[in-house]
């Protein structure tokens, strides 16, 4: 029969002290990862930008617009509502997570179209009106894989 030597305070502490290093050192690898990739910052001052949302949101369903997007052939088409040609867009495109990509594009009155390449995967709108009525709204969208 082979011998086993005692388990002592000095075992129990360093198998403790091995399992707590193991754990700790698995979440710092998953915080790092975490917050390399998307802050998760949508605004600069949550606060401040909430300040006058109910107003805003209000003013914004009165005018009874509803934001819809298609991207088809290389194209992206924005419909808004009715009296929304007489006002220019500034539209901004980019991945859900990331920033790198983003683009800004500006669309003249009357104008709902832009002619831009977006590679396969997900993608976020938004939209904001330049000048009239304040108008503000996103969505996502996703392109598909040709095959």
């Amino acid at each position: 029969m082979r011998q086993t030597k005692p388990l002592t305070g000095r075992r129990v502490l360093l198998i403790a002290l091995a399992c707590f290093a193991t754990v700790i050192a698995a979440n710092m690898t998953m915080l790092m990862a975490a917050t390399g990739t998307f802050p998760g910052l949508v605004v600069k001052n949550a606060y401040v930008e909430g300040q006058g949302w109910n107003a805003r949101a209000a003013a914004q369903k009165a005018l009874g617009w509803h934001a819809e997007f298609a991207y088809r052939d290389g194209a992206l088409s924005v419909a808004l509502g009715d009296g929304s040609e007489d006002w220019p867009l500034l539209l901004t495109i980019g991945r859900p997570t990331r920033d790198d990509e983003d683009q800004r594009i500006t669309l003249a009155p009357g104008q709902r179209r832009a002619d831009l390449t977006l590679t396969p995967g997900a993608w976020r709108i938004e939209v904001a009106t330049l000048d009239g009525p304040a108008y503000r709204a996103s969505a996502q969208l996703y392109v598909p894989e040709l095959r």
